[in-house]
């Protein structure tokens, strides 16, 4: 006999979840979505990432202070088009090295630790 559950535990799931949920419940046999859920959790092994380096963080800090940089630049230079300030080639180009400097970016971060 189990023992009585008093505790909750809520989560959110969106319909497309619960029901995949719910099918994989009934496919093994469960008698209810909880008692699968409980199974799944408590059966589980869970593989922990590494805590990221000071180099990472300092990294990732860097790098979400450059991309709102980029972001309020992209902004500047799409209100400067659209009210003509640049032309076409000038706004494509910077448009296009904004690119290219959040790409470099993204792959620096991958080749820090």
């Amino acid at each position: 006999m189990s023992q009585p559950r008093a505790g909750r535990f809520p989560i959110r799931l969106a319909d497309e979840e619960r029901a995949e949920f719910q099918r994989k419940a009934t496919e093994a046999g469960s008698p209810s979505l909880a008692a699968y859920l409980r199974e799944c959790i408590l059966r589980s092994q869970v593989v922990a990432r590494p805590k990221p380096s000071a180099d990472r963080k300092r990294m990732l800090f860097l790098m979400n202070k450059a991309s709102n940089n980029i972001n309020q630049l992209a902004h500047q230079v799409n209100a400067a088009h659209r009210s003509g300030v640049i032309s076409e080639e000038t706004y494509l180009r910077v448009l296009f090295n904004l690119d290219a400097l959040t790409t470099y970016i993204k792959r620096t971060v991958g080749h820090v630790d």
